[in-house]
């Protein structure tokens, strides 16, 4: 009999190598072998197929995982629109798991909003219930001169209570973001 562990490890490498694969087809980084564009074909829409002669030409699929975080349920919930642009130039992640910890790396095509190379997010899961993170930290993001939505500039009047001068004060409060 095996252990839960045991399955997962069998699980890991068998599927791993096909989802590098899968990943890297994605990102435009390897084309397609013959093989894969006649099962593709075989299992795509009619829709789906016009838009399909691209992607055998080694090119990225664009939109590929805005269209995945925005459909995914749990996911899609906490994306707003303020995050479609940016989410729009991602192209590829990179999972590094390990018993108790693990790490994403979502790399971005060049955009408008920042200049890292990647940002990566990297968690300690609890040994009895990998389901959820006891530990979440996130890479610094370099943002570039006024891009960054997570915040936002409001202006507020306040009167003083002795002068009852009326004067205009800047802060800057988070907004919600992906």
């Amino acid at each position: 009999e095996q252990t839960i562990e045991e399955i997962h490890t069998k699980y890991d490498k068998l599927i791993n190598p096909l989802m590098e694969r899968s990943i890297n087809i994605v990102a435009g980084e390897v084309p397609m072998s013959e093989e894969e564009i006649a099962y593709a074909k075989e299992n795509l829409s009619e829709e789906e197929k016009n838009g399909f002669e691209q992607h055998i030409n080694q090119e990225p699929v664009e939109e590929y995982w805005f269209k995945v975080f925005t459909n995914c349920e749990p996911l899609g919930q906490h994306i707003f629109k303020v995050d479609h642009p940016l989410l729009k130039k991602l192209r590829k992640i990179e999972d590094y798991p390990n018993q108790t910890n693990f790490e994403l790396r979502f790399y971005f095509a060049p955009n408008d909003y920042f200049d890292n190379e990647y940002l990566s997010v990297k968690g300690e899961v609890d040994s009895t219930d990998q389901d959820y993170p006891i530990k979440i930290e996130s890479s610094k993001i370099n943002w570039k001169e006024g891009k960054d939505f997570t915040k936002k500039t409001v202006e507020k009047k306040q009167r003083n209570k002795r002068t009852g001068v009326i004067k205009s004060v800047t802060k800057v409060q988070d907004t919600d973001s992906f």
